[in-house]
Protein backbone atom coordinates (compact mmCIF):
# COMPACT_ATOMS: atom_id res chain seq x y z
CA UNK A 1 0.00 0.00 0.00
CA UNK A 2 1.48 3.56 -0.60
CA UNK A 3 -0.54 4.65 2.40
CA UNK A 4 -3.81 6.74 3.33
CA UNK A 5 -1.72 10.21 2.74
CA UNK A 6 -1.50 9.01 -0.77
CA UNK A 7 -4.75 7.58 -0.98
CA UNK A 8 -6.60 10.27 -0.07
CA UNK A 9 -4.29 13.00 -1.85
CA UNK A 10 -4.24 14.64 -5.23
CA UNK A 11 -1.70 16.80 -4.89
CA UNK A 12 1.44 14.09 -4.35
CA UNK A 13 3.87 14.67 -7.08
CA UNK A 14 5.02 11.55 -9.58
CA UNK A 15 8.34 11.21 -7.97
CA UNK A 16 6.96 10.41 -4.62
CA UNK A 17 4.87 8.05 -5.83
CA UNK A 18 7.47 6.61 -7.96
CA UNK A 19 9.59 6.55 -4.91
CA UNK A 20 7.19 4.79 -2.79
CA UNK A 21 6.45 2.08 -5.89
CA UNK A 22 9.61 0.84 -5.98
CA UNK A 23 9.79 -1.17 -2.88
CA UNK A 24 6.68 -2.70 -3.70
CA UNK A 25 8.08 -4.48 -6.56
CA UNK A 26 11.28 -5.84 -5.56
CA UNK A 27 10.21 -9.32 -4.97
CA UNK A 28 7.95 -8.54 -8.36
CA UNK A 29 8.53 -10.64 -11.92
CA UNK A 30 11.55 -8.47 -13.15
CA UNK A 31 9.86 -7.32 -16.34
CA UNK A 32 7.30 -5.49 -13.98
CA UNK A 33 10.52 -4.37 -11.47
CA UNK A 34 11.78 -2.85 -14.74
CA UNK A 35 8.84 -1.36 -15.84
CA UNK A 36 8.45 0.59 -12.34
CA UNK A 37 12.50 1.24 -12.69
CA UNK A 38 12.07 2.78 -16.20
CA UNK A 39 8.65 4.84 -15.59
CA UNK A 40 8.64 8.90 -16.43
CA UNK A 41 8.85 10.28 -12.53
CA UNK A 42 6.82 13.29 -13.96
CA UNK A 43 3.80 11.48 -15.39
CA UNK A 44 3.81 8.54 -12.52
CA UNK A 45 0.04 8.77 -11.02
CA UNK A 46 -1.76 6.94 -8.54
CA UNK A 47 -4.78 4.89 -10.07
CA UNK A 48 -7.10 2.81 -7.68
CA UNK A 49 -7.98 -0.82 -8.24
CA UNK A 50 -11.61 -1.86 -7.81
CA UNK A 51 -14.06 -4.48 -8.05
CA UNK A 52 -17.76 -4.63 -8.38
CA UNK A 53 -19.44 -6.56 -6.23
CA UNK A 54 -22.43 -8.77 -7.36
CA UNK A 55 -25.88 -7.96 -7.75
CA UNK A 56 -29.14 -9.57 -7.76
CA UNK A 57 -31.25 -9.78 -11.55
CA UNK A 58 -33.49 -7.04 -12.48
CA UNK A 59 -36.29 -7.32 -15.08
CA UNK A 60 -34.95 -6.84 -18.67
CA UNK A 61 -35.47 -4.01 -20.22
CA UNK A 62 -34.99 -2.58 -24.13
CA UNK A 63 -31.27 -1.69 -22.32
CA UNK A 64 -28.47 -3.70 -20.66
CA UNK A 65 -25.03 -3.85 -19.42
CA UNK A 66 -21.86 -5.29 -21.13
CA UNK A 67 -17.98 -5.39 -19.19
CA UNK A 68 -16.90 -2.93 -16.67
CA UNK A 69 -20.10 -0.87 -16.93
CA UNK A 70 -21.51 -4.24 -14.69
CA UNK A 71 -18.66 -6.60 -13.55
CA UNK A 72 -15.82 -4.37 -13.41
CA UNK A 73 -12.39 -5.95 -12.05
CA UNK A 74 -8.84 -5.30 -11.04
CA UNK A 75 -6.33 -6.04 -14.37
CA UNK A 76 -4.08 -8.44 -12.55
CA UNK A 77 -5.44 -11.82 -14.37
CA UNK A 78 -5.89 -9.94 -18.00
CA UNK A 79 -9.69 -11.06 -18.09
CA UNK A 80 -11.43 -7.82 -17.96
CA UNK A 81 -11.54 -7.36 -21.98
CA UNK A 82 -12.26 -10.97 -22.36
CA UNK A 83 -14.92 -11.11 -20.21
CA UNK A 84 -16.76 -8.00 -22.23
CA UNK A 85 -16.20 -9.64 -25.06
CA UNK A 86 -17.96 -12.84 -23.76
CA UNK A 87 -20.55 -10.24 -23.09
CA UNK A 88 -20.99 -8.89 -26.55
CA UNK A 89 -20.75 -12.27 -27.94
CA UNK A 90 -23.46 -13.54 -25.80
CA UNK A 91 -25.75 -10.62 -26.10
CA UNK A 92 -25.21 -10.57 -29.93
CA UNK A 93 -26.46 -14.64 -29.47
CA UNK A 94 -29.66 -13.94 -28.18
CA UNK A 95 -30.15 -10.83 -29.87
CA UNK A 96 -30.12 -12.90 -32.71
CA UNK A 97 -32.41 -15.43 -31.07
CA UNK A 98 -34.70 -12.43 -30.90
CA UNK A 99 -34.92 -11.26 -34.35
CA UNK A 100 -35.61 -15.19 -35.22
CA UNK A 101 -38.77 -15.32 -33.56
CA UNK A 102 -37.12 -17.57 -30.85
CA UNK A 103 -37.44 -15.62 -27.66
CA UNK A 104 -38.81 -12.02 -27.22
CA UNK A 105 -36.67 -8.85 -27.14
CA UNK A 106 -37.01 -9.16 -23.20
CA UNK A 107 -36.82 -13.12 -22.95
CA UNK A 108 -33.25 -12.37 -25.34
CA UNK A 109 -31.81 -9.92 -22.84
CA UNK A 110 -33.10 -11.73 -19.04
CA UNK A 111 -30.94 -14.53 -20.56
CA UNK A 112 -28.36 -12.78 -22.02
CA UNK A 113 -28.38 -11.15 -18.22
CA UNK A 114 -28.18 -14.37 -16.25
CA UNK A 115 -25.34 -15.60 -18.10
CA UNK A 116 -23.45 -12.34 -17.74
CA UNK A 117 -23.63 -12.31 -13.65
CA UNK A 118 -23.20 -15.70 -13.41
CA UNK A 119 -19.76 -15.55 -15.42
CA UNK A 120 -18.82 -11.91 -15.21
CA UNK A 121 -19.25 -12.35 -11.42
CA UNK A 122 -17.04 -15.47 -11.21
CA UNK A 123 -13.70 -13.68 -13.22
CA UNK A 124 -14.28 -10.31 -10.67
CA UNK A 125 -14.50 -13.02 -7.77
CA UNK A 126 -11.41 -14.80 -9.40
CA UNK A 127 -9.07 -11.64 -10.05
CA UNK A 128 -10.30 -10.40 -6.25
CA UNK A 129 -8.61 -13.80 -5.07
CA UNK A 130 -5.54 -13.84 -7.32
CA UNK A 131 -4.51 -9.87 -6.05
CA UNK A 132 -2.22 -10.88 -3.04
CA UNK A 133 0.19 -13.03 -5.63
CA UNK A 134 -0.21 -10.10 -7.98
CA UNK A 135 3.17 -8.46 -6.99
CA UNK A 136 5.04 -12.18 -6.53
CA UNK A 137 7.13 -14.20 -7.73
Amino acid sequence: MLGDAVLVSHTVTGERLWRQARPLVEEAYPSLRLIVEQAWREQTYYLPLAASTPVAAWQPGPVTLLGDAIHAMPPNRGSGANTALQDAERLCARLIDADRGELSLLEAVGAYEEDMRRDGFEAVNASVAAMPGFLKE
